[in-house]
């Protein structure tokens, strides 16, 4: 396992394999399962020859069918030819739950996966990360080529692609059987297929949000089909201009912050129950780890709309965070502060209680018409950095049986 570590500011000039190709400027790892998790890496260049790979991560298979991990990572400011962020090069991987943005590359800004010849180890399980601000001449934020990926849950947005042949902003893709499904691709850029590019192969595509991307050449803001590519399935998508195919709609998603990366619907989203339930791939939670299909049907994007806690801004002594409530509109809502994290939690009617014994709650209306209630808190001046403070929410009235208990935030102060 490697964690918790700060990777920053390698620099690999000369190849480190047979092939003399420079590959993993942060971690280099080959034929052997390991979990990457709780880093930060950033700032690591692969910088000799024309094709080297991986950034700030490489991970390869050559005989055996190890399984890579890569979780709650910070990888941002790489550089690499293919794969700026992370390069999963014929290897079975997780990637997952990771934060990947501001990575460069030639070809996947933030992720390029391998997996040309349809061995037992491709087929990456790419899912919950937020891949943002990543820029490269193909697939910006994504790159995925081979066979049996599968793409899910993502946040994919503001990634940019510069070069007069490149395509695919958000995601591209080429080979076979590859799987899209419940993402959120948003004000991505590039001169063919702003939010996703299609080459060669069959793929389906279901319950994503393609929304507000950009093609400076005129080709397909939303969805580019290289000409003499087989066209992907998409189904049941918000796509910004329609797309043809069963369930596909055209509306505007109704975000609650989507310029500043909050990508939760608001109760009146016409993406609220219009999904697929039966869509390939579909994971059975959300982004966030949501119960997938909370309501009368499965929401399209990565949100699925269920109550929920999170906050906006930065836990310095002094400054204002927002707590944000998801719930039914109507409904009561408390927020409350706990002395400690309950390992595990305890069940209740309402769902599990993370926090005991109570410190301090505080009753703030109840939720209005857009689904979500703003509670801005400041922080006390007598936080200090490295503490931690573990909040809950209640959307509902103690005893009434449509009330639920929220996840668990904790705050760490900065």
């Amino acid at each position: 396992m490697v964690s918790n570590n700060t990777i920053s500011y390698n620099s690999l000039e000369t190849g480190n394999c047979l092939e003399g190709i420079t590959k993993g400027g942060g971690i280099y790892c080959s034929d052997t399962s390991v979990t990457i998790v709780g880093n930060h890496i950033y700032s690591n260049r692969t910088v000799s020859g024309d094709d080297n790979r991986g950034g700030g991560i490489y991970c390869v298979e050559y005989d055996d069918e190890p399984v890579v991990t890569i979780s709650r990572n910070r990888i941002f400011d790489n550089r690499s030819v293919r794969g700026g962020g992370i390069f999963s090069d014929d290897c079975l991987s997780n990637i997952e739950d990771n934060h990947i943005f501001d990575n460069r590359a030639t070809e996947g800004g933030g992720i390029a996966l391998s997996g040309y010849w349809g061995i037992s180890a491709s087929g990456c399980n790419i899912s919950r990360n937020a891949v943002y601000e990543n820029n490269a001449g193909a697939g910006s934020g994504i790159c995925s080529a081979g066979w049996f990926h599968v793409i899910t849950n993502n946040t994919i947005f503001s990634n940019y692609g510069p070069y007069s042949n490149s395509g695919g902003g958000g995601i591209k893709v080429y080979g076979y059987y590859q799987t899209i499904t419940n993402n959120t691709i948003f004000r991505n850029t590039a001169p063919r297929g702003g939010g996703l590019w299609f080459g060669y192969g069959t793929h389906d595509v279901t319950n994503n949000i393609v929304w507000d991307n950009e093609s400076t050449l005129l080709s397909g803001d939303e969805i580019w089909v290289d000409p003499g590519s087989p066209p992907p399935y998409v189904k049941h998508c918000n796509v910004k201009g329609g797309w043809s195919g069963t369930g596909n709609i055209d509306a505007a998603p109704v975000w609650a912050d989507p310029v500043n990366g909050d990508f939760h619907l608001n109760w009146d989203s016409p993406c609220k129950d219009a999904g697929d339930a039966n869509a390939p791939g579909l994971p059975s939670i959300d982004k966030e780890g949501d119960p997938r299909m909370a309501g009368a049907g499965v929401d399209m994007g990565a949100d699925e709309f269920y109550p929920h806690l999170y906050r906006r801004g930065e836990v310095l002594p002094g400054a204002t965070v927002d707590f944000h409530v998801v719930g039914e509109p109507g409904e009561p809502v408390k927020v409350a502060l706990g002395a400690k994290v309950i390992d595990p939690p305890f069940p209740t009617p309402h769902g599990d209680l993370y926090i005991w014994p109570l410190v301090a709650s505080w009753p703030i209306g109840t939720v209005p018409g857009s689904g979500i209630r703003i509670l801005p808190a400041t922080v006390p001046l007598g936080w200090s950095a490295g503490e931690e403070y573990p909040f809950q929410a209640q959307v509902g009235l103690w005893g009434n049986p449509d009330t639920i208990l929220t996840n668990l935030e904790v705050l760490i102060v900065e």
